[in-house]
């Protein structure tokens, strides 16, 4: 299925490259070009006449359509953006082959000459491909008789491809990038030069972690993994460099094997062993025989010294909308995960919707990286498809917490005051910026009779038919739009504090100590329509720099959990845990109302539910559970009433 994309999909920015400028033949990076026209000289050709599909050209929630027409190549930029490139498509609203060519102009190659380019293919699942041609007379179509590069399935990835000219010596040439894909999506081409290249040079690129990424801190005699990117901008093939980290006081080489044709990428590992607390100022570099050119081949960083190791907390935050036909899937997964895994934050961010917080929507989309609805970010570290959630959790659930968290929360009135302190086990740096951020979230949301909370249902017997099962519902044998009164919504986000995604300015100090407490309290009024009991709040450690939500703690206003405000139509027990045979269950019903439980395994399956009735007020009873059957292992037990939820895990022995 093509993803629901928003066009903040084409904030992907273009590599950027370090270059002598003598040896440039010939550069254009798209950047000062209006929209949707070519820059001076290039021209383009629509072979196949066909018809962009509506999906592309009609006007999407978050953004304008795209001005294709009868164009084989629009040049686009994002609002507010710099960078630009060119996109040409192969999506018709009859499915067809692209025959969408775009030409330069007449370059006149000197000696050793290279063609670079980037190019991308902006949907993972329906890539583009292409191929590149030249002409060494004119710039007609039928003057390109000789293919220098065929690409079957361009990478997500922006790409980098390099191709030898030196054939092409003293003439003078035109050359073609020609869209030849059958129904896949759109492709770009960015970052178009022709250079000469020195015999030798690496090129490093990029490196992490970054400074006050959580990847970056590690306890005294612990290891940070280094992760780094180089490119080989020379003519020559590389066969081995070396890689050095250096804190300052010691140096330690890491020698590299690698086969890198001219352009070619390859990544490396190291490690570096973390001697003391404190910050580290560190340099990577790479060392290559024959290199003569130094200002490309190393990059700086910091690492930190951490005291103690703090209890980490994962920030779920699923980017969704009503009108997102794909987006139960994120509600599915959000629901099975946190049955499976209750401590760990939770929140339903949505778009162009009656629930939106238009700051927190604006924020998470922005992300590097976001593509489209419905995405699932990670601690605002890895964006991923809701279906991976379960090996997210298991991927970042030990990651660096930075500083532990500890809130609590209470009400008067319809006013929630929240406490939160962070204990850190890292120094910090005033650039840095480390930040508190309050996120208030409600469950059970419902509006009977209301269409605007209607949710889209692609998964529908009469939409694409695809099975799905979760969050109280069998997609498939609903409708395309699910009723309020069915589907009611579960983590949806009513408020960050003062509308600041990246963390509340000043709610801790510029700079902090490892081993420093330091704490700030946040005051929320909620809006009337708003069930109490139905509340969540959430505090999250961001560090502005690093962008990063690097642990958080959570007030369930329905458990009481972690000093949380009460809640004083349900008190549970249960007993014993871990269990062999019978889980007691004592309910004290502080009102008259209907209860039920189920008991979830560690995927998110229900394996066993039972409605209790009708219990009234001032009732204590007690309510015997049969788990032999069930096998060792992990569960959750969820009691339910109409007030809220009680959520606990025990263990099957």
């Amino acid at each position: 299925m093509k993803k629901i994309t928003l066009f903040s999909l084409f904030m992907v920015l273009t590599l950027l490259f370090t270059t002598k400028s003598n040896a440039q033949v010939f550069s254009e990076n798209f950047d000062n070009v209006t929209t949707p026209g070519l820059p001076a000289g290039w021209t383009q050709w629509n072979g196949d006449g066909l018809t962009v599909n509506t999906a592309l050209t009609a006007a999407q929630p978050n953004g304008a359509g795209l001005a294709f027409g009868s164009n084989a190549w629009i040049s686009y930029k994002a609002t507010g953006a710099t960078d630009g490139f060119m996109m040409s498509t192969s999506y018709y609203s009859s499915p067809g082959t692209s025959n969408d060519w775009l030409i330069s102009p007449q370059i006149t190659l000197t000696t050793g000459n290279w063609l670079i380019f980037d190019a991308t293919a902006l949907d993972a699942t329906y890539p583009d491909g292409f191929v590149v041609k030249i002409s060494t007379t004119t710039a007609a179509t039928a003057s390109f008789t000789t293919t220098l590069l065929t690409v079957a399935a361009e990478n997500a990835a922006w790409t980098t491809h390099a191709i030898d000219l030196s054939a092409y010596n003293g003439q003078s040439v035109y050359i073609a990038i020609i869209n030849n894909s059958t129904d896949m999506y759109l492709l770009g081409l960015n970052n178009f030069m022709v250079k000469a290249l020195p015999a030798n040079d690496i090129n490093f690129q990029a490196v992490t972690p970054q400074p006050s990424e959580y990847t970056s801190y590690a306890t005294v005699n612990g290891t940070v993994n280094i992760t780094g990117l180089v490119r080989n901008d020379g003519a020559s093939t590389i066969s081995n460099y070396t890689v050095k980290v250096s804190d300052g006081a010691s140096t330690t080489s890491f020698p590299q094997t690698a086969s890198l044709a001219p352009y070619q990428t390859a990544t490396f590992n190291a490690t570096y062993t973390m001697p003391s607390t404190g910050i580290k100022p560190m340099k990577i570099w790479a060392e290559l025989t024959g290199d003569n050119n130094h200002t490309n081949d190393s990059l700086a960083s910091e690492f930190g010294g951490a005291s103690f190791t703090p209890t980490h907390h994962i920030v779920f935050e699923e980017c969704t909308g009503t009108w997102c036909g794909w987006c139960p899937r994120g509600a599915v997964f959000m629901d099975s995960v946190h049955k499976a895994n209750p401590t760990e934050a939770y929140i339903a961010v949505h778009n162009s919707d009656v629930m939106t917080v238009t700051a927190y929507d604006a924020g998470e989309t922005a992300l590097p990286g976001f593509t489209g609805f419905p995405t699932v970010v990670i601690d605002r570290a890895d964006l991923i498809d809701p279906s991976d959630m379960f090996t997210g959790y298991a991927n970042h659930i030990n990651d660096f917490g930075v500083a532990d968290l500890s809130l609590n929360a209470s009400a008067t009135g319809n006013v929630i005051t929240a406490n939160v302190s962070a204990h850190f086990a890292v120094d910090t740096k005033s650039n840095y910026d480390y930040r508190l951020a309050l996120v208030v979230t409600e469950d059970d949301v419902f509006h009977p009779g209301d269409t605007t909370y209607s949710q889209h249902n692609y998964y529908s017997s009469a939409s694409q038919n695809q099975p799905l099962v979760g969050a109280g519902l069998n997609w498939q044998n609903e409708p395309v739009q699910v009723s309020t009164h069915k589907f009611h919504f579960d983590f949806v986000a009513r408020e960050i504090d003062g509308n600041n995604f990246g963390g509340t300015p000043g709610s801790l100090p510029s700079t902090i100590a490892n081993g420093s407490t330091n704490s700030h309290t946040f005051t929320w009024t909620i809006p009337t329509g708003t069930s109490q009991n139905h509340l969540r709040v959430v505090a999250m450690l961001i560090s502005n720099l690093s962008g990063q939500a690097q642990n958080a703690a959570v007030a369930d206003w329905v458990t009481g959990m972690n000093g949380l405000i009460a809640n004083n139509e349900l008190n549970v027990q249960m007993y014993p845990n871990p269990v062999e045979s019978n889980l007691n269950l004592v309910v004290d019903m502080k009102a008259s109302e209907n209860v039920s439980y189920s008991i979830s395994n560690i995927l998110g399956q229900v394996v066993a539910q039972q409605d209790l009735g009708y219990k009234s007020e001032g009732t204590n009873f007690k309510e015997a559970i049969n788990v032999a059957n069930l096998t060792n292992g992990t569960y959750v037990l969820s009691v339910k009433t109409s007030k809220g939820i009680y959520t606990n895990k025990f263990i099957k022995e």
